[in-house]
């Protein structure tokens, strides 16, 4: 009896890959922590902002719970905007609502959150 020789593959070989250049820019500073809402966003989007590549924003999906007369103001405000022949989304509302949050001052949003009443977060169990 004569056995088949098997041919072992002989190792490929193949050129190392280059490592990205380290980056020469330093990290954004952030500023103080006694600095208003205003000025830690306006950094970091300078920060964003100053990425040499243009790119476009990362769209995040998210979910929240919101009461049910707050929703209501939401659908009230966006049927104003629509009779009034402004084409609005629920969505751009709420981007326009965080767009002002980010212009208040800390003892503002402090007030503002102590007026709001705690709900629970999270889906209801079935």
């Amino acid at each position: 009896m004569t056995q088949a020789v098997t041919a072992e593959k002989a190792p490929k070989i193949t050129a190392a890959k280059k490592s990205p250049a380290p980056s020469t820019q330093a990290p954004p500073k952030l500023p103080p922590k006694k600095a208003s809402v205003k000025k830690i966003i306006q950094a970091q989007l300078a920060a964003v902002q100053a990425s040499p590549k243009e790119k476009k924003d990362k769209l995040i999906r998210d979910s929240f719970t919101i009461p049910e007369s707050e929703y209501v103001v939401l659908s009230t405000v966006k049927k104003a905007c629509l009779n009034a022949a402004i084409e609005v989304k629920k969505s751009e509302l709420i981007r326009i609502a965080i767009g002002q949050l980010g212009q208040m001052s800390i003892p503002k949003l402090s007030s503002a959150l102590k007026g709001l009443t705690k709900i629970q977060s999270g889906r209801p169990k079935k």
